[in-house]
Protein backbone atom coordinates (compact mmCIF):
# COMPACT_ATOMS: atom_id res chain seq x y z
CA UNK A 1 0.00 0.00 0.00
CA UNK A 2 2.98 2.50 0.50
CA UNK A 3 4.54 1.83 -2.29
CA UNK A 4 1.38 2.77 -4.22
CA UNK A 5 1.43 5.99 -2.64
CA UNK A 6 5.01 6.45 -3.36
CA UNK A 7 4.04 5.87 -7.31
CA UNK A 8 1.33 8.26 -7.36
CA UNK A 9 3.92 10.60 -5.23
CA UNK A 10 6.03 10.41 -7.76
CA UNK A 11 4.01 10.45 -10.80
CA UNK A 12 1.95 13.63 -10.14
CA UNK A 13 5.19 15.88 -8.13
CA UNK A 14 7.32 14.74 -11.68
CA UNK A 15 5.22 17.10 -14.04
CA UNK A 16 4.78 19.91 -11.41
CA UNK A 17 8.65 19.78 -11.31
CA UNK A 18 9.38 19.49 -14.23
CA UNK A 19 6.84 22.37 -15.37
CA UNK A 20 8.86 24.74 -12.90
CA UNK A 21 12.06 23.17 -14.65
CA UNK A 22 10.46 24.84 -18.78
CA UNK A 23 9.74 28.30 -16.16
CA UNK A 24 13.42 28.32 -15.88
CA UNK A 25 14.85 27.45 -18.74
CA UNK A 26 12.41 29.80 -20.52
CA UNK A 27 13.71 32.61 -18.92
CA UNK A 28 17.47 31.71 -18.57
CA UNK A 29 17.48 31.13 -22.07
CA UNK A 30 14.67 33.61 -23.69
CA UNK A 31 13.05 30.67 -25.57
CA UNK A 32 9.87 28.45 -24.84
CA UNK A 33 10.82 24.59 -25.28
CA UNK A 34 8.03 22.90 -23.18
CA UNK A 35 6.96 20.78 -25.26
CA UNK A 36 10.66 19.28 -26.02
CA UNK A 37 10.76 18.99 -22.04
CA UNK A 38 7.80 17.25 -21.82
CA UNK A 39 8.64 14.53 -24.84
CA UNK A 40 11.57 13.89 -23.37
CA UNK A 41 10.48 13.44 -19.46
CA UNK A 42 7.61 10.72 -21.75
CA UNK A 43 10.07 9.04 -23.61
CA UNK A 44 12.35 8.43 -19.92
CA UNK A 45 9.11 7.62 -18.29
CA UNK A 46 8.07 4.77 -21.27
CA UNK A 47 11.74 3.24 -21.34
CA UNK A 48 12.30 3.25 -17.79
CA UNK A 49 8.75 1.40 -17.26
CA UNK A 50 9.76 -1.31 -19.68
CA UNK A 51 13.73 -1.71 -18.49
CA UNK A 52 11.89 -1.68 -14.71
CA UNK A 53 9.53 -4.70 -16.17
CA UNK A 54 12.16 -6.31 -18.30
CA UNK A 55 14.44 -6.29 -14.74
CA UNK A 56 11.83 -7.51 -12.82
CA UNK A 57 10.91 -10.67 -14.56
CA UNK A 58 14.72 -10.92 -14.50
CA UNK A 59 14.98 -11.36 -10.64
CA UNK A 60 11.58 -13.46 -10.33
CA UNK A 61 13.44 -16.04 -12.94
CA UNK A 62 16.73 -15.77 -11.46
CA UNK A 63 14.99 -16.86 -8.00
CA UNK A 64 13.14 -19.83 -9.73
CA UNK A 65 9.76 -18.54 -10.89
CA UNK A 66 7.76 -21.15 -12.35
CA UNK A 67 4.31 -19.84 -14.00
CA UNK A 68 3.10 -23.05 -14.15
CA UNK A 69 4.18 -24.38 -10.38
CA UNK A 70 1.20 -24.73 -8.29
CA UNK A 71 3.44 -24.05 -5.66
CA UNK A 72 6.54 -22.40 -5.16
CA UNK A 73 9.35 -22.20 -2.46
CA UNK A 74 10.50 -19.86 0.09
CA UNK A 75 13.04 -18.70 -2.57
CA UNK A 76 10.78 -17.71 -4.89
CA UNK A 77 8.14 -15.92 -2.85
CA UNK A 78 11.14 -13.74 -1.59
CA UNK A 79 12.55 -12.97 -5.20
CA UNK A 80 8.56 -12.04 -6.21
CA UNK A 81 8.73 -9.90 -2.79
CA UNK A 82 12.22 -8.38 -3.62
CA UNK A 83 10.83 -7.67 -7.55
CA UNK A 84 7.45 -6.39 -6.55
CA UNK A 85 8.17 -4.67 -3.00
CA UNK A 86 11.49 -4.24 -1.53
CA UNK A 87 13.16 -2.97 -5.04
CA UNK A 88 10.86 -0.32 -6.24
CA UNK A 89 10.33 1.26 -2.52
CA UNK A 90 13.94 1.53 -1.90
CA UNK A 91 14.49 3.24 -5.50
CA UNK A 92 11.19 5.00 -4.68
CA UNK A 93 13.42 6.34 -1.55
CA UNK A 94 16.02 7.31 -3.48
CA UNK A 95 13.89 9.35 -5.84
CA UNK A 96 12.78 10.90 -2.91
CA UNK A 97 16.35 11.70 -1.84
CA UNK A 98 16.74 13.53 -5.50
CA UNK A 99 13.18 15.70 -4.62
CA UNK A 100 14.85 17.12 -1.47
CA UNK A 101 17.50 18.49 -3.26
CA UNK A 102 15.59 20.34 -5.97
CA UNK A 103 16.85 23.77 -6.11
CA UNK A 104 13.67 25.42 -7.19
CA UNK A 105 11.32 26.32 -4.42
CA UNK A 106 8.16 28.12 -4.04
CA UNK A 107 9.56 31.75 -3.20
CA UNK A 108 12.13 30.76 -6.47
CA UNK A 109 10.15 29.79 -8.82
CA UNK A 110 7.58 32.73 -8.11
CA UNK A 111 10.44 34.98 -8.64
CA UNK A 112 11.19 33.04 -12.17
CA UNK A 113 7.60 33.63 -13.10
CA UNK A 114 7.51 37.56 -12.10
CA UNK A 115 10.83 37.86 -13.87
CA UNK A 116 8.81 36.22 -16.94
CA UNK A 117 5.80 38.39 -16.79
CA UNK A 118 8.24 41.55 -16.57
CA UNK A 119 9.50 40.26 -19.34
CA UNK A 120 5.90 39.73 -21.28
CA UNK A 121 5.42 43.63 -20.56
CA UNK A 122 8.50 44.75 -22.17
CA UNK A 123 7.88 43.27 -25.67
CA UNK A 124 5.84 44.99 -27.74
CA UNK A 125 2.02 44.86 -27.88
CA UNK A 126 2.46 40.70 -28.42
CA UNK A 127 3.09 38.41 -25.36
CA UNK A 128 6.77 36.73 -25.55
CA UNK A 129 6.16 33.19 -26.24
CA UNK A 130 2.99 33.31 -27.65
CA UNK A 131 2.38 32.38 -31.93
CA UNK A 132 2.76 35.51 -33.91
CA UNK A 133 1.67 35.78 -37.29
CA UNK A 134 4.24 36.30 -39.33
CA UNK A 135 3.14 35.90 -43.29
CA UNK A 136 -0.74 36.34 -43.31
CA UNK A 137 -1.35 37.33 -47.25
CA UNK A 138 0.53 33.44 -47.74
CA UNK A 139 -1.09 31.49 -45.03
CA UNK A 140 -3.06 32.67 -41.80
CA UNK A 141 -1.91 29.92 -39.40
CA UNK A 142 1.82 30.61 -40.17
CA UNK A 143 3.26 31.15 -36.44
CA UNK A 144 6.49 31.12 -34.94
CA UNK A 145 7.99 31.82 -31.63
CA UNK A 146 8.56 34.87 -30.51
CA UNK A 147 12.46 34.64 -28.38
CA UNK A 148 13.15 36.87 -25.85
CA UNK A 149 16.51 38.79 -26.81
CA UNK A 150 19.10 38.70 -24.25
CA UNK A 151 18.96 42.03 -23.25
CA UNK A 152 15.29 41.79 -22.13
CA UNK A 153 16.12 38.90 -19.86
CA UNK A 154 18.84 40.39 -17.20
CA UNK A 155 16.51 40.94 -15.08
Amino acid sequence: MLMMIGFACISVLAPAMLSEIVDYSTWKFGVERSATYFSCFTFIVKTSDAMASALGLGIVGWYGYDATATQHGSETVFGLSLAISWLPCLLILMGAGFIALYPITTDRHAVIRRRLEINAGRLSNTPPLAAKITDTESSPLAYTKAPLSAAKRSV
